[in-house]
């Protein structure tokens, strides 16, 4: 949820979506304070393609994040968007 404080730093971070999406043309952008860019392992995607799904290559330090995606959904149609969470120290 968009403005989340979480206790802790998320092991995964998922973006749900009304209808399936094109894994080769979705992406998801996690960035820190300093709007840098932090190491995410591979996408998955849920079977139905509903979901994506992330993970940082290391545990996230305390600070504000900002999730920033886009895909093509099944039907063609581009979907954007972004939210932040905040890891408290």
């Amino acid at each position: 949820m968009d403005g989340s404080q979480l206790a802790k730093p998320p092991k995964n971070i998922s973006v749900q979506f009304s209808e399936g999406v094109e894994p080769a043309l979705s992406e998801l952008t996690l960035l820190d304070n300093a709007n840098s860019i932090v190491a995410l392992n591979p996408t998955t995607f849920s079977d139905d393609k509903h979901g994506m799904t992330f993970s940082p290559v290391l545990p996230l330090a305390a600070g504000v994040y900002r999730v920033q995606w886009k895909a093509l959904s099944q039907d063609g149609h581009p979907v954007s968007g972004e939210f932040s969470f905040t890891v408290s120290p």
